[in-house]
């Protein structure tokens, strides 16, 4: 399991024991576990990519921890939480995984519906489709491997960064600054922003000039 930072406590025994220990006796699962650091990045060579390979679906409110299944709190959460540890906050599923996905696969989607202003559409639009789908999946799928092959388990589904005092995952392995990283995810969101004001119009209008829906004829010119 693993503890979030939001209160400053080193990550000891003896500092964690006022939290998990009173008068009498100590938490079961304190005195059956060790107290210890991990690296939150091991890197390439640390061999925790076998551990992410395996898919690990947790439930709402569910305890990030390496335990399968994840250990469920019930009513205990308000207590649990005085104890740092850190919560699932969404229930997942490969349903939902592909949901968060789908959405970086509309670039190529954007290019198609411009793809009137070529001048050999019928030579550009295969080869280009082709193109740009197996660019972008190596991409994604290299981003994915590799941020599977770099990062701790426990790390990689602590989803805020709690346990590094809200620290973005991707962040700690940018370079030269991680503000890159925020800059990127900003732009990205104004590119595709501008790709829906650029494409929709030119989608309305070939459904309008081919007369699928009478009331747009109004639109069927530029």
């Amino acid at each position: 399991r693993v503890l979030s930072d939001k209160q400053g406590v080193n990550c000891t025994r003896e500092s964690l024991r006022a939290l998990f220990c009173n008068h009498t006796h100590c938490d079961p699962y304190f005195d059956a576990n060790e107290v210890k650091h991990e690296l939150a990045i091991p890197g390439l060579a640390s061999g925790v990519f076998w551990d992410n390979l395996v898919p690990k679906f947790r439930e709402k409110d569910a305890l990030v921890s390496r335990e399968t299944p994840s250990p469920s709190v019930g009513d205990q959460k308000d207590f649990l939480s005085k104890l740092n540890y850190i919560f699932v906050d969404i229930s997942t599923s490969f349903t939902v995984l592909v949901a968060i996905y789908f959405p970086s696969c509309t670039g190529i989607l954007a290019g198609s519906n411009r793809s009137g202003d070529l001048a050999d559409a019928q030579k550009a639009i295969p080869l280009g489709t082709l193109g740009a789908q197996l660019t972008t999946s190596f991409v994604y799928l290299s981003v994915i491997l590799l941020f599977g092959a770099s990062y701790n388990p426990l790390f990689i589904r602590d989803k805020f960064g709690e346990s590094l005092g809200k620290e973005l995952a991707v962040t700690l392995i940018s370079w030269p600054h991680p503000m890159l990283i925020l800059a990127g995810a900003l732009l990205s969101t104004f590119g595709a922003a501008l790709q829906s004001l650029i494409g929709a119009p030119r989608l309305l209008q070939a459904i309008a000039k081919d007369g699928i829906i009478p009331f747009l004829d109004k639109v069927d010119y530029v």
